[in-house]
């Protein structure tokens, strides 16, 4: 799946996307929906205001394209809500396995717990980290 990552490392980024997997398909739907609808709503709101007589049925039309571009802007607002919660459970995926750590010490495992939790932009190098120092301590 993942090259020049060895094999421990990629089983447990695996098990990160099979506990992420349900968030992710629903992010991707959503994401694919506001993609298509805010664009199509904005274009044609535009062309009613700008370029279309007033009427009654334009007033309907309006509307109708304001409570789409509504919705494709609620779906925009849900995808940053899911990449949120992917994070957050990510992190405490990786937290429980720093843990559950029987090799390390209390002590390295608090430190890693740490560097997870103060350094959110490096949470997958850090817990690369912590798996190559608990493979080299079975390894000894």
């Amino acid at each position: 799946m993942f090259t020049n990552i060895p094999r421990y490392v990629e089983r447990e980024i695996e098990e990160i996307q099979k506990l992420t997997l349900p968030i992710m398909k629903k992010t991707r739907k959503y994401s694919f929906l506001a993609i298509l609808i805010i664009p199509i709503s904005i274009v044609n709101l535009l062309s009613l205001i700008f370029f279309t007589p007033w009427s009654r049925e334009m007033f309907i039309s309006t509307l109708i394209f304001a409570v789409v571009g509504a919705l494709g802007f609620a779906f925009q607002k849900e995808v940053r809500y899911s990449a949120k919660e992917i994070h957050k459970v990510s992190i405490a995926y990786m937290k429980e396995r720093v843990e559950k750590s029987r090799v390390l010490d209390r002590h390295r495992q608090r430190h890693y717990i740490e560097l997870l939790s103060t350094h959110p932009t490096r949470i997958l190098n850090t817990f690369q980290q912590f798996l190559e120092e608990e493979n080299r301590q079975i390894g000894l």
